[in-house]
């Protein structure tokens, strides 16, 4: 396995994600080195990737994917495929964009469409952004290295 990104890398990546995540869904976010808030619901987005990532996963509390689905398309009625269509539209963007910083910190990455999973993978180096509807959790894949 490849390791990693370093934490500075981590750092700057999610710089950018909290500027994108507030720029297209009206969500604001920081920073969160503790257990955060826990979540009542989650939707787990999976974005697979070729080069020195494998992928990366993104846990939103619906109740974010709900207020962002509010943001992006005032008016909507939503339901839990409407929630899991605009936290894998956010995984998509913010990974699309935060993948400019990963590479300008030396980790290239070519990304496949946004999957929503049932399982969660926590393998990988974990970061997490604290919102006010509870935590976003993102996990790095190492990149597998076949010997």
């Amino acid at each position: 396995m490849s390791p990693g990104p370093e934490p500075e890398t981590i750092r700057a990546f999610l710089t950018k994600v909290i500027e994108v995540l507030h720029e297209a869904t009206g969500v604001t976010a920081e920073f969160d080195l503790g257990d955060g808030v826990p979540r009542d619901e989650e939707i787990t987005v999976v974005i697979r990737a070729h080069g020195d990532l494998s992928g990366l996963s993104w846990t939103f509390p619906v109740a974010l994917a709900r207020d962002a689905s509010r943001h992006m398309v005032p008016g909507i009625e939503f339901d839990r495929a409407i929630c899991e269509a605009v936290a894998s539209e956010i995984a998509n963007i913010v990974t699309g964009r935060g993948a400019t910083v990963l590479a300008h910190h030396g980790i290239t990455i070519a990304i496949a469409p946004p999957e929503v999973v049932s399982v969660r993978d926590d393998d990988g180096t974990r970061a997490r952004l604290a919102t006010d509807q509870g935590p976003i959790d993102v996990v790095f894949h190492a990149r597998i290295d076949e010997g």
